[in-house]
């Protein structure tokens, strides 16, 4: 839906990425490490895009309209919501998954989990908030993403689909990276 052109190519660019990503694990977690830098600055850069689109397009008048729920209207449930948001805080586990590369997994993995939590609850829910004010209810539910990327700061909105990629090849790296170890 985002590049309709290329819809003739998914299975050649999706078995390029996971050959790509195969040979990165493969190398070493230390280039795993390294390309994960990389995709944190694309990560942070669209989170500031969005954000700060959303946040310009603030008005106090559409968040009081969108502030309760009416998406049992619309042929959805709390489970669909939750669907939503859930597959964003799995990374989580990413971290824990690399506990052998800790010096000190005890003390590191209560703490970096906890971080993680805590910084994902936050951008979360400053993204509920600010994006609940800047669109409308039908734009929320109906084209919500080409919106952000319509907001997006200084008309950055291919910085904001760059941050999709890399929220997606993060979470792919982590799997190359721990499914392996944890079958260890």
């Amino acid at each position: 839906r985002t590049f309709p052109d290329m819809a003739a190519h998914f299975r050649t660019i999706a078995l390029a990425t996971s050959l790509l990503l195969f040979l990165i694990s493969w190398v070493g977690a230390g280039w795993a490490i390294k390309a994960q830098y990389v995709i944190m600055a694309f990560l942070a850069l669209s989170i500031v895009a969005f954000l700060g689109g959303a946040a310009a397009n603030f008005q106090l008048e559409l968040i009081k309209k969108n502030w309760f729920p009416v998406y049992a209207s619309h042929g959805m449930s709390i489970w669909t919501m939750f669907a939503i948001y859930f597959p964003a805080v799995t990374g989580i586990m990413a971290g824990v998954n690399m506990s052998g590369d800790l010096k000190d997994p005890a003390r590191s993995i209560p703490i970096g989990t906890l971080a993680a939590v805590g910084v994902g609850f936050l951008v979360y829910l400053i993204q509920i908030v600010l994006v609940g004010g800047a669109q409308t209810r039908l734009q929320l539910m109906d084209s919500s993403f080409e919106t952000l990327c319509r907001q997006a700061l200084f008309g950055s909105g291919s910085l904001v689909v760059a941050g999709v990629f890399a929220a997606t090849l993060s979470s792919a790296i982590g799997s190359f990276l721990g499914a392996p170890r944890i079958l260890q």
